[in-house]
């Protein structure tokens, strides 16, 4: 499995190569130690929209895990958060709506976004209305993103940005 994913990757772009394409920020954050246990009966066939109440042992795997690292590190709770940037960004936005709607302000559920890739996609599954806020090539014009901003008011959930040319500083 391993020699399969190094001639993958050896195939991948990298940032002093030329521009990454979409997809790569979820796939270059998966180590070593990650790919070994997907690999296992056990663990691969279950389904991610699993009932719960057929996954009660993956859930109390993932709790126990969740308590001795809370233990360990003297944290008061932890997110047991996927790596994989598309989840990642899922789950931040289930938690902007959660966080929107204990505050009785469930109606702020527009998302401006000038983000490519799996962002806007991510932004509805999560029950967000998305508007682009941005030209056809990323870019993005302040005045426009005021404008947009202003329009949405008390709709105004969240804004997602991306930059598509990643620089070092």
């Amino acid at each position: 499995m391993m020699r399969y994913m190094h001639s993958l990757e050896k195939k991948d772009l990298a940032p002093n190569q030329a521009m990454i394409p979409l997809g790569s920020c979820t796939m270059k954050l998966n180590a070593a130690a990650e790919m070994i246990p997907i690999t296992w009966p056990e663990f691969a066939d279950m389904h991610p929209f699993c009932p719960a109440e057929q996954a009660t042992d993956y859930l109390q795997m993932i709790g126990q895990l969740s308590q001795w690292l809370v233990q360990l590190n003297g944290y008061d709770a932890l997110c047991m958060q996927p790596n994989s940037s598309a989840q990642g960004e899922y789950a931040g936005l289930l938690a902007i709506r959660r966080y929107h709607e204990s505050r009785n302000e469930g109606g702020r559920n527009l998302c401006l976004s000038s983000a490519h890739g799996t962002n806007p996609s991510s932004a509805q599954m999560a029950g967000m209305e998305v508007v682009v806020a941005c030209d056809k090539q990323g870019n993005i014009d302040l005045g426009d993103l005021r404008e947009k901003a202003a329009q949405a008011g008390e709709q105004l959930s969240c804004i997602m940005v991306i930059s598509l040319y990643p620089r070092c500083l």
